[in-house]
């Protein structure tokens, strides 16, 4: 079971558990939640993990008639958490082949969820930074890459063996260009519908802004003269 699934059989759990509370005691269990939703609303911190544990669990030991209710609202937060911090990749990719009469079809293919890339190969750590394959191109060695970079999140410095064009979609923010020693020898300001062209061996790290980075990749083998 991921742990996505995992989450939603406990926040269904929850759910169930609650319902059947409120039924017993419709009154007080709503003025329960009432006092609850004042208290954790006045977090500012509602919608981050430590926020919404230290709300939650530690009254959730003193209450025990509330225990249920506050583990529901703890699963919601979980649930929120999911939702807002990992990225979904919502469009489709289609082939557009010649059928055996000669008629061009689309072929729609699979493909492959972003995933978080905590850290690069060598251990440097990444900030909200998650990537995906989408498509290999049969017999060329040309893959096109998703990639998702938080808001203030970044890379760490890194390089390609391959060429890569790189299309912005969305966000602002840094491309800083390193020496061999990681060092910053220089920088750009990335927007959106800048296309960036890297060569082999051009060590390179990001620091997103303020909105979300979406971006486009285009892996390809070196080209030989």
């Amino acid at each position: 079971m991921t742990e996505q699934r995992r989450r939603a059989a406990i926040l269904s759990a929850d759910v169930a558990g609650y319902s059947r509370l409120v039924g017993r005691d419709e009154s007080g269990r709503l003025a329960a939640l009432k006092a609850i939703r004042r208290e954790v609303a006045g977090d500012q911190g509602l919608l981050s993990g430590a926020g919404l544990e230290r709300r939650c669990s530690s009254k959730q030991m003193q209450h025990n008639k509330e225990g249920t209710m506050r583990g529901m609202v703890y699963a919601l937060g979980s649930a929120l958490a999911i939702v807002l911090v990992a990225p979904a990749w919502g469009g489709e990719v289609y082939v557009i082949e010649t059928s055996q009469g000669s008629k061009p079809i689309a072929v729609k293919k699979d493909t492959s969820a972003l995933a978080a890339v905590p850290t690069m190969a060598d251990g440097k750590s990444n900030q909200g930074f998650s990537y995906a394959s989408l498509y290999e191109l049969p017999g060329a060695g040309i893959r096109v890459m998703r990639g998702h970079i938080d808001p203030k999140g970044s890379v760490a410095v890194h390089d390609g063996a391959s060429q890569y064009i790189l299309y912005v979609i969305a966000g602002t923010g840094k491309l800083t260009l390193n020496g061999k020693g990681g060092d910053q020898v220089g920088e750009i300001e990335y927007k959106p519908d800048d296309v960036i062209v890297f060569q082999p061996k051009t060590s390179h790290g990001w620091i997103n802004g303020e909105a979300a980075f979406e971006f486009l990749g285009f892996d390809m083998p070196v080209l030989r003269k």
